[in-house]
């Protein structure tokens, strides 16, 4: 197993850095994971079904949630002063 650097720490989530990646990546809670993937199974369900108003719920939720992870990921690269990969 490579080792892992831990550079920051925000909320439920880590910055840290494996020795054979360029790039740091975010750790998140398993519980937070788990959540995540247990609402993507809702909006397969809703769309299976044709539930768009749901749907449209299921994805934004969805989106939100990404989009707080990559907002985390950002801040913490910049304030270690570390390039973003993209």
């Amino acid at each position: 197993m490579s080792e892992l650097e831990l550079i920051a720490e925000s909320g439920n989530c880590a910055l840290a850095l494996r020795q054979s990646r360029k790039f740091p990546g975010l750790l998140i809670q398993g519980d937070t994971l788990y959540s995540l993937s247990r609402v993507a199974v809702e909006l397969l369900g809703e769309l299976e079904s044709g539930d768009v108003e749901e749907g449209k719920f299921s994805a934004m939720e969805i989106k939100e949630t990404l989009d707080e992870f990559v907002a985390v990921y950002e801040r913490l690269m910049r304030e270690d002063g570390r390039p973003l990969p993209y």
